[in-house]
C-alpha cells in the first residue's frame, strides 16, 4: 500500500467513526478528532505534493544534483545554502563549488531567477487549495489591473437574407490590487555548511506550504478596512502588517459578510442542517445551477461535526481518491466538491473572528468563475546578512489580488454561527 492510499484509508476510517455515532455524538472526541484530522490533511498535502507538481520523474530528477557529495539534493536548496555562506562570508567546499557548477551554465546565479519564478512559484500555486480551485492565476500587467467581462448580449430570431440589429454588450469588470505578503527566516553564523545542508529540504517545503497557505488566507479573508475588520472585530484598528488587510479588494467572506449580506444564512448556533446548506445555495440562483462551478469551503471542524453527520455529503469512501489526488476535495454536497481548509477560522455568533471568544463554524460556497487571483509579483526569495546579530536572514514575497466579478450579483453565499 502507498504512503497516499494509507493515509486515504485513515481518513476514510475517521469518517465511519464519525458517521457510525452521528445518533450519538456524545460519545464522539470531537476535539481529538480534529486534531487527528489536522493531521491527515498534512500528510495528505504531503502525499500529494509530487503528482500535484506535475513533474515525471525525468524532470525532477534535472533538478537535482547528479553526483558526488550533494547528489540528489534539489539546485534550490544549495542556491540558499551558497548565499547563506556567502552572506555569513564562510569559504564553500570544493565539493558545493564543484556541484554548483557542473549542474549549471555559470556558479548557479544565471538559474535561479528562473528557478523562483518557475519551479518554486509553480509548487506554491499547486500546493494551494483555494487559490487553485479559482483557476489559473492572473498574470497581472499593471497593478490595479481591471479585467474585463462580457456579461450581457442580446439575441433576435433572424430572418433569411435580413441583417440583424447590432447592440453593444453590457460590461463589467474585476479588479485587481496587488497586496504583499512577506515572512523572514533567520539563522545564525554558527550554523556550518554540514549543520545547514540537513534542514534546506525541510526549510524549502515549509516555504512553499507556508506561502501556499498564505495566499488561500488571504484570498478568504481579505478585507480593506481598518476598523471593524471581519477578521480583528473586537479590537478597534488593524495592525498594518496583519496578512488579511489588503490594500485592495475584499475576499470571499467579507462578500457575503459585508457585501452582500443577503447571502449570509445565520444557522442559529445550532447543528449545520440540510436546510442551512439549501437555503444558502438557492440564494445563488443560476451560479449554482452547475455544482461543478461551486465550491464549499469549510473548516475542519465544521467538516467533523457538521458536514459528516449529513446523509447528503459523499465522502471518500463513495467517490473515491481520485478528486483528491488533484485538488485537495474530501467529499462533495450534492455534487459541490467540499474542501476543507484551516483558513476558515472559527467565528464568534455574528460571523466575524474577534481576538479570543471563537467558538462557532462557518462555510463559504462560492461560483469559483466568478473569482480571480491575480499576482503582480511571484514568489520572491531574497538572502542578506546582518553583521551585527551575525545571522543569515531570509526573506520570501510576493504579491497577489483577489477580487470578485460582481459584489451583487449573488454569486457567493456563506453559513455562519454553526454549533461544532
Amino acid at each position: 500500500m502507498s504512503e497516499l492510499d494509507a493515509i486515504l484509508q485513515e481518513m476514510q476510517e475517521l469518517t465511519t467513526t464519525i458517521r457510525e455515532h452521528k445518533s450519538d455524538s456524545a460519545t464522539i472526541d470531537y476535539q481529538k478528532l480534529e486534531d487527528i484530522f489536522k493531521t491527515q490533511v498534512e500528510e495528505l498535502r504531503k502525499a500529494q505534493a509530487p503528482k500535484n507538481w506535475g513533474e515525471t520523474e525525468d524532470v525532477a530528477q534535472k533538478k537535482r544534483v547528479p553526483s558526488g557529495k550533494y547528489a540528489g539534493f534539489d539546485k534550490f536548496d544549495l542556491f540558499l545554502l551558497k548565499k547563506s555562506l556567502e552572506m555569513g562570508q564562510k569559504p564553500m567546499s570544493a565539493d558545493l563549488v564543484k556541484a554548483m557548477d557542473s549542474t549549471t551554465d555559470g556558479s548557479g546565479d544565471d538559474w535561479v531567477p528562473t528557478l523562483i519564478g518557475s519551479q518554486i512559484w509553480e509548487q506554491v500555486y499547486l500546493a494551494s487549495k483555494i487559490v487553485q480551485a479559482l483557476g489559473p492565476m492572473v498574470t497581472m500587467p499593471s497593478n490595479p489591473y481591471h479585467i474585463p467581462l462580457w456579461s450581457t448580449y442580446t439575441w433576435y430570431k433572424g430572418s433569411e437574407n435580413t441583417g440583424t440589429t447590432a447592440r453593444n454588450p453590457t460590461t463589467a469588470q474585476s479588479i485587481l490590487t496587488a497586496t504583499e505578503l512577506l515572512a523572514e527566516v533567520d539563522w545564525s553564523y554558527t550554523l556550518d555548511e554540514d549543520s545547514v545542508v540537513p534542514m534546506l529540504p525541510n526549510l524549502r517545503a515549509e516555504l512553499v506550504r507556508s506561502a501556499a497557505e498564505i495566499m488561500d488566507y488571504f484570498v478568504l479573508n481579505a478585507d480593506s478596512t481598518d476598523a471593524n475588520n471581519i477578521n480583528l472585530h473586537d479590537s478597534g484598528d488593524a495592525t498594518d502588517t496583519l496578512p488579511f488587510l489588503s490594500v485592495g479588494q475584499d475576499g470571499i467572506r467579507h462578500y457575503y459578510m459585508v457585501d452582500d449580506t443577503g447571502q449570509a444564512v445565520n444557522a442559529g448556533g445550532d447543528a449545520l442542517t440540510d436546510t442551512d446548506l439549501v437555503g444558502a445555495i438557492g440564494g445563488m440562483g443560476k451560479y449554482a445551477v452547475n455544482p461543478s462551478q461551486c465550491l464549499l469551503i469549510a473548516d475542519p471542524a465544521t467538516y467533523l461535526s457538521g458536514l459528516l453527520n449529513l446523509d447528503t455529503v459523499i465522502t471518500l469512501d463513495k467517490f473515491g481518491p481520485q478528486a483528491t489526488v488533484l485538488t485537495g476535495q474530501l467529499a462533495a454536497y450534492r455534487g459541490i466538491p467540499i474542501i476543507v481548509s484551516e483558513s476558515m477560522k472559527l467565528t464568534m455568533a455574528d460571523g466575524m473572528v474577534d481576538s479570543s471568544s471563537n467558538t462557532l463554524g462557518q462555510i463559504a460556497i462560492i461560483n469559483r468563475n466568478m473569482w480571480k487571483v491575480g499576482s503582480w509579483r511571484g514568489l520572491l526569495v531574497e538572502i542578506d546578512k546582518d553583521i551585527q546579530k551575525r545571522e543569515t536572514l531570509m526573506v520570501a514575497s510576493l504579491r497577489i489580488g483577489v477580487g470578485a466579478y460582481d459584489l451583487t450579483s449573488d454569486h457567493s453565499a456563506g453559513i455562519y454561527n454553526i454549533l461544532v
